[in-house]
C-alpha cells in the first residue's frame, strides 16, 4: 500500500464461495473508488451466484447480477496490496500459501480481529 494513508492500488476481497461477501464488497469498492483501485473478488471454493445479493445490491443501485464466481486459485495476478479477508484464519493460510514469497504477501484485513477493531474509531470497547 502506498505511503502516507493514499489508497491501496489493488484490493481483493476473499470469501469461501464468492457468491455473497466478496462480490458484494468489491462492487461496493467498485463504486465508491470508480477506477482508481483494481478491485476483484474470489473465493476458496466458488458456488453459485446468489440471487439475494444481488437483489440487495439492486436496491442500492449496484448490479451484481453478471458477477460468475471464482476461485482464488483462478486468478491471474496476486499482485494485490491488500487482501479483505471474510474467512476463518485456515482459508487465509490458503490463500496465503499462494505467494512464493512470504515477504511479498500483502497486508491482511481480519474482521475479528480484536486488536484491529480496539485500533479503528468509534470501535474501542465493542
Amino acid at each position: 500500500m502506498a505511503a502516507g494513508g493514499d489508497l491501496p492500488g489493488a484490493v481483493l476481497f476473499a470469501c469461501a464461495s464468492n457468491t455473497i461477501r466478496s462480490p458484494m464488497a468489491a462492487a461496493l469498492l467498485r463504486h465508491l473508488a470508480g477506477r482508481r483501485i483494481y478491485v476483484e473478488s474470489a473465493g476458496v471454493r466458488p458456488g453459485e451466484p446468489d440471487p439475494f445479493a444481488i437483489a440487495v445490491m439492486d436496491e442500492i443501485g449496484i448490479d451484481i447480477s453478471d458477477h460468475v464466481p471464482r476461485a482464488i486459485d483462478d486468478l491471474h495476478d496476486l499482485g494485490f496490496d491488500l487482501i479483505v479477508n471474510h474467512n476463518d484464519k485456515e482459508r487465509w493460510r490458503q490463500l496465503a500459501a499462494l505467494y512464493e514469497d512470504p515477504e511479498a504477501k500483502p497486508p491482511y484485513y481480519d474482521p475479528e480481529d480484536d486488536a484491529l477493531i480496539q485500533s479503528i474509531p468509534g470501535k474501542a470497547g465493542q
